[in-house]
């Protein structure tokens, strides 16, 4: 009968026509990942469209205003809104650091700088390279960043310049933030804490980073990484928690002194072994 033929042609259709709605179902995961991917850069390019529009605005209002300046007062709220848009949940355990604190952090990724600041009011010591990222680079000079340039021993964004802007930016107040290992590592052990940048008798506080979650292995940013593709890497993911610790001040009396106590606590903080541990325990065994 024909209503019987067209009827059990349908039910016979159903097994093909689930499997074939099952196919996108079943690269749900690799699909999600693209969209979070793509969403988030649009909020992103957004989050820096009006942070340009909010420098420009400020250097149009107050021209007197130095260009470092310009995003100083908004860093904290700026930064909240890209670890949310970021998908990054933060968190931060000890005591402020005091007006006029040098803090020496781990350090990780360009996210770490994004993590801190939603968190602290900071000034943070760069490297030169990032001065030269499209936006960014702007964007992070009129948030009050110091731009060192490495191997460069006078003049301009030389390490002495650089040690005399922290000295006048810790005198009226502010807390300057340094990545003494001078690059950064994947987490798992500390390099060296340089003190070439921490002016005599300074008051420094360790801060121990450390990233967890599923997703907390894309965000180191290590040897030939460039920026777009680790921010593309870190739009993907869902389950990354940057924890911040704030530790005691420490109390050596010279900065090469202050640099190993702090190397030490963090060290500590995080259970992981320094450089000098690593070459230790290499020789031994």
């Amino acid at each position: 009968m024909p209503g019987i033929s067209a009827s059990a042609e349908r039910h016979a259709s159903m097994p093909l026509l689930t499997a074939t709605l099952s196919k996108p179902l079943a690269l749900g995961g690799r699909g999600l990942r693209r969209l979070r991917q793509v969403l988030r850069s649009v909020a992103i390019a957004s989050w820096i469209a009006i942070g340009l529009l909010l420098f420009v605005l400020v250097r149009t209002l107050t021209p007197w205003r130095p260009v470092n300046q310009c995003l100083q007062p908004f860093m904290a709220p700026w930064m909240q809104v890209a670890v949310h848009i970021l998908g990054v949940r933060s968190s931060l355990a000890g005591l402020r650091p005091a007006p006029g604190s040098v803090l020496l952090c781990n350090h990780i990724s360009w996210l770490d700088i994004v993590v801190i600041a939603a968190q602290l009011p900071v000034r943070f010591v760069a490297k030169t390279e990032v001065r030269q990222w499209p936006l960014i680079g702007l964007l992070a000079a009129a948030a009050g960043t110091l731009f060192l340039q490495r191997g460069k021993r006078d003049g301009a964004h030389s390490s002495a310049a650089i040690v005399t802007a922290i000295e006048h930016a810790l005198r009226a107040g502010e807390v300057v933030l340094i990545f003494p290992e001078g690059t950064t590592t994947d987490g798992s052990s500390l390099r060296r804490f340089h003190a070439k940048l921490i002016p005599e008798g300074a008051r420094v506080v360790p801060l121990a980073l450390a990233y967890r979650g599923r997703g907390a292995a894309a965000v180191p940013f290590l040897g030939d990484d460039d920026f777009a593709s680790s921010l593309w890497r870190v739009l993907g993911e869902r389950d990354v928690h940057a924890h911040i610790q704030v530790l005691a001040v420490q109390d050596a009396a010279t900065p090469i002194q202050q640099a190993r106590q702090a190397q030490g606590a963090v060290a500590r903080a995080l259970a992981l072994p320094s450089s000098a541990e690593r070459v230790a325990c290499s020789r031994r065994c």
